[in-house]
This record gives structure tokens, sequence and C-alpha cells, in this order.
């Protein structure tokens, strides 16, 4: 694994900041407690930033296909639209279940809170993740509209490079 100058900067801060643990005074300790965290955060936010990498939308996967397929650059431009309308919701949706299911964790994680409560939160993610998947079925149904039957056809039989190889094998 390659380490990049910003996480070498860091790794020597933090043992700089680390080093002097035996005659730390409790303020040096709590900045490095703040530098491990940022360390933490950075690298979170690394591997968020490769995920989406990752995640490709079912209209993705059809505009990458688009040769294969024989899409006109009518059809085209519809599956685009489709697209980029399902980014901006699809954004709002996953804010929305990213804020649930932090609300669910955080009562898992509190003693106080009680089981019922628990289970009313885990709920309400359930069904934010539920609106989520509506929506992308929508989206689905719309593209899948604009296909001619022949090349919804060709997309079903084809294999995408979404992570899985045997992706559309029975």
């Amino acid at each position: 694994m390659k380490a990049t100058r910003w996480q070498v900067t860091c790794l020597i801060l933090g043992l700089v900041f680390l080093g002097g643990g035996v005659a730390a005074e409790p303020q040096s300790q709590k900045a490095a407690a703040g530098a491990k965290q940022e360390m933490k955060q950075h690298k979170m936010q690394k591997m968020h930033g490769r995920m989406k990498h990752h995640m490709k939308s079912y209209a993705d996967v059809v505009i990458k296909q688009a040769e294969a397929l024989g899409l006109t650059d009518e059809q085209l431009g519809k599956i685009v639209r489709i697209r980029m309308a399902e980014k901006k919701s699809r954004k709002e949706l996953m804010a929305k279940l990213h804020k649930s299911m932090k609300k669910a964790l955080d009562g898992l994680r509190n003693p106080a809170v009680d089981d019922a409560e628990i289970r009313k939160t885990g709920a309400a993610h359930a069904a934010d993740f539920d609106v989520l998947i509506d929506a992308a079925l929508k989206a689905r149904e719309k593209i899948n509209a604009v296909l001619t039957p022949e090349q919804r056809t060709k997309l079903k039989a084809m294999k995408h490079s979404m992570g899985d190889k045997d992706a559309g094998k029975q």
C-alpha cells in the first residue's frame, strides 16, 4: 500500500505528539487524540470517495452499454435526463437514509434508550430505504420504457462490471 505525503506527515506528527507521552501534559494528549481522530476521518473520507466509483445506477449501466445496445441519440438523451433527475433525487434520499441510520445506531449505542424507541428508529430507517428502492425502480422503469424490446433483451443478456462477474447468470 502506498502512503501519500499527507499520510506520512500525519503519521510523523502523530508520532511526535505521542512520542512525548511519558512527560506529556493533558493538553498535548488532547492534541494527539485530535490528530488521531483527524487521521481516522481522512481515511474514512478516502474510503467513501473510492466507494462512490463503484456505486453505479441502472442508467449508468445502460449508458455504458449504449454502443452495444445500438441506442439512438434520442434514446441516449432521454436516458441521460432520467439519470440526472434520478441522481438529484437519490442524493436527497441518501442524505435522509444516512440520518435515519445514524439515529438508529445512536439509539442502539445509548443504554438509556428503550427497546421500543430503538425499534421505532429502525423501522423509520427501513421505511427510508424502501423509498430509495422505490425511486430507483421507478427510474429503471422509465429507462426500460425508452428501450426497444430487442434492446431490453440484449441488456438482460449482457454481463456488466459492477463487482459481480456472474451478474445475469441464473
